[in-house]
């Protein structure tokens, strides 16, 4: 299972992966180091640290991850259906309030 293989690895590890699948994504989309970085508003720089594993930021993620299209939180994130307050207030109305034992007669 992948999620043990990110574990199994220290930050720098973490980074490296990161950086490598980074250019792994954009060599499969034949972009050079200039071309990505020019669509997204960085420098050649910036695109070439991150893909070392250096000075990545969660924002330079994002906005790779984006125009490469891997960018899926979906796991780490789950859509919420949202609900009105109308219904939050029903399922709370309907909602049992206590707990109730059988009845003993008293004859």
């Amino acid at each position: 299972m992948e999620s043990a293989f990110w574990y199994d690895m220290n930050d720098g590890e973490i980074l490296a992966e990161i950086g490598q699948r980074i250019k792994d994504h954009r060599l499969g989309r034949n972009l050079s180091q200039e071309k990505l970085a020019k669509r997204i508003g960085v420098s050649r720089v910036t695109i070439h640290l991150a893909e070392k594993g250096q000075n990545l930021s969660l924002l330079t993620f994002i906005q790779i991850a984006r125009e490469l299209s891997f960018f899926s939180l979906d796991g780490f994130i789950p859509l919420v259906d949202l609900v009105s307050a109308k219904e939050i207030y029903e399922k709370q109305e309907k909602r049992r309030k206590r707990a109730y034992g059988k009845r003993s007669k008293k004859d």
